[in-house]
This record gives structure tokens, C-alpha cells and sequence, in this order.
């Protein structure tokens, strides 16, 4: 999810950071490298929650949101054999549940997760492709929502989606540009405590040439950190040495000294 990130002039103490961080932030101003995007319908997939309550993904696809970097068949088919997305990452925007009623006349939620066009085109050609998709899509509801779904899933043959598609405010793909015109910011990433299992990562960049977090960007999810800013200098794709809760995540920019700190609880 894209995350908003609170201001303040000056450092503070660790503790006072840390409880800042995690009381939530005003809304942010509108930037203009996110717009409302109205997916078109893919495919759903029906699962339900280890409570036994029904879910659907509807899995669908816009031309505005940014398309992966290219990867060779060898390299996607290791990414889906260890479904690993670490060198594969398929941006993806996931909207918040809407409760429907399934055809049976009971109670149920569905969640709109859009793709890239470009990669809904290649899942019939590249073997293993949507199986990959839907797995990921099944995550990233999973560590927005702190739900558990059932992998014993059920791509539906007579219904492209489930509700009605929601518009969402996506990242479009302005905002993707050269990545490698861009730089990378010092950065550090630590463990607290720093011994056994952490509660918490706090991370910390350096972004000298930002004058204010009205720029800053931040999307997390459980397994990682991408920031980008509105200047287009920086951009940073960050994995997490563990699981973090990404909904509990806080940001907070230090206009003095210019350094982004992220505290990001670790799920137990």
C-alpha cells in the first residue's frame, strides 16, 4: 500500500519517533503522478479465509499501471517455481474489500487487484504465468488486509469478476520512468532488538536533495520498501530481512538533517 509520510523540523528521541510514527497522518496532498484508474474485468478467483468466510479476487488489468521490467523465460520460470517475486516485481494496485452477495444469495468480499495490460496479455502465452499472478495477488491481500486465505483456490469459467470494479488511485506509469537515470539513497536498515527475532526494522534514508515529505512516496507491503519522490531523483526498492505488518508501518522526514525514517513492526 502507499503509505503517507509525516513531516517534523527536527529530531527526536527513539521513543517519541516511535510513537509518532504510529498514531497515522493527515491525508496527503494530491500528486499528480497518481490518478483514479477504472480497471477492466480479467478473471476472479474464488478462496475463502481459514474462517471459512467466502473471498473473490477480481484480477484485473488497466494500460496505466506501470509494466514489470523485462525478464527472460529462465528467469520467470525460477521466480514462479520458488514463487519468488524478489527480482520479478509486479506492481500491482489492491482496492479495499467491497461486501457482495455470491450467487447463492450469501454474504461475501471482494477485492479488485489490477495488473498491467502487458502482463494480463501474457498469461495465456507464458506457462505458469497467471498460477504466479494469482499467487502474488493472494499475498498482497493477504498483507493488506491481515487475512490468511486458502490456496485451494477456483478461477471462475462464466464470471470475469465478482461486484462491481472499483476506481482506485494508482501509481500510473509517469511515475516509472529510466530507473536507471535515477539514484539510489544512502540507506541503513536495522533490527530492534538487535539480537534473536526483532520487532521491529527501522530504516532510515538519506534523501539530501528533498527540502519536504510533500514529495515523498512510499509503497510497502510485508516483504518490501519502494520509495520514489516527486523530483524524480532517488528511488529506492528495499526487501525486508523479515515479514513486517505493512498496515502498522510509519515514515517520518527530518526537514534538518534530510533523513527518512520508517519504523516497521515485524509480525510475530
Amino acid at each position: 500500500w502507499t503509505m503517507p509520510v509525516l513531516e517534523d523540523p527536527s529530531p527526536q528521541p527513539f521513543e517519541r519517533t516511535l510513537e509518532g510514527l504510529l498514531q497515522g497522518a493527515a491525508p496527503r496532498e494530491p500528486d499528480a503522478h497518481f490518478q483514479l484508474v477504472r480497471p477492466a474485468p480479467g478473471f476472479c478467483v474464488k478462496t475463502n479465509t481459514e474462517d471459512e468466510a467466502k473471498v473473490f479476487l477480481n484480477i484485473c488489468y488497466a494500460d496505466k499501471i506501470p509494466a514489470p521490467p523485462a525478464i527472460s523465460d529462465v528467469d520467470l520460470t525460477v521466480a514462479i517455481a520458488s514463487f519468488d517475486n524478489s527480482k520479478f516485481r509486479l506492481p500491482m494496485s489492491v482496492g479495499p474489500g467491497h461486501a457482495e452477495v455470491d450467487n447463492k444469495g450469501n454474504g461475501c468480499t471482494a477485492f479488485d487487484v489490477i495488473i498491467a495490460d502487458s502482463v494480463y496479455n501474457q498469461l495465456e502465452s507464458r506457462a505458469g504465468m497467471r498460477e504466479f499472478v494469482v499467487e502474488l495477488a493472494l499475498c498482497a491481500v493477504e498483507s493488506k488486509n491481515s487475512l490468511r486465505l486458502n490456496r485451494e483456490y477456483l478461477i471462475l469459467t462464466k464470471r470475469t469478476h465478482v461486484g462491481t470494479l472499483l476506481e482506485q488511485s494508482c501509481r500510473v506509469r509517469q511515475r516509472i520512468q529510466e530507473l536507471s537515470s535515477l539514484r539510489q539513497p544512502r540507506h541503513s536498515i536495522e533490527a530492534d532488538p538487535p539480537v534473536g527475532t526483532p520487532d521491529f526494522l527501522v530504516v532510515k534514508i538519506e534523501l539530501d536533495d528533498v527540502a519536504s515529505a510533500a514529495g515523498i512516496a512510499l509503497d510497502v507491503d510485508a516483504k518490501h520498501l519502494v520509495l520514489t519522490e516527486s523530483t524524480e531523483r532517488y528511488f529506492l526498492d528495499l526487501p525486508f530481512p523479515c515479514t513486517v505488518d505493512a498496515d502498522e508501518v510509519g515514515a517520518q522526514f527530518h526537514r534538518t538533517t534530510r533523513v527518512l525514517t520508517v519504523m516497521c513492526p515485524c509480525r510475530k
